[in-house]
């Protein structure tokens, strides 16, 4: 990917960014690196830190180098576009208002000038 940019952040990290938007496209190819350096399993990366268009990878710097790392992004960034990402799954939150799980309902209503079950509405 040519327009990505990889930037050592200290002696164990390394930040590539893929993009300065706010964009669905951009997010999907921040899901599909993580998923390219999670599939690894190489013991090296010791943490991923996805953003809204960039990955902070930290790393064990007694296991590879930065420069090690940054030819292991060169790699990822080439494979990303063949990154097949698992299905959205669609998840349920249930929310409870007013009494014990939300004490402060009535009180939003009455700044807001709304009674409690427009709040709960909004």
């Amino acid at each position: 990917m040519s327009d990505a940019q990889v930037r050592c952040a200290s002696d164990h990290s390394l930040l590539i960014v893929l993009g300065h938007e706010i964009s669905r496209d951009l997010q999907r190819r921040v899901a599909q690196l993580c998923l390219l350096i999670e599939s690894e399993k190489s013991g090296t990366v010791r943490n991923l830190h996805p953003a809204y268009g960039s990955v902070l990878v930290t790393f064990d710097p007694r296991r590879a180098s930065i420069e090690r790392m940054e030819e292991a992004a060169a790699k990822w960034l080439r494979r990303l576009k063949s990154a097949e990402l698992p299905p959205a799954r669609h998840v349920e939150m249930p929310v409870c208002y007013g009494s014990v799980f939300g004490p402060d309902l009535g009180e939003v209503a009455a700044l807001a000038g709304l009674d409690c079950d427009d709040v709960v509405a909004i």
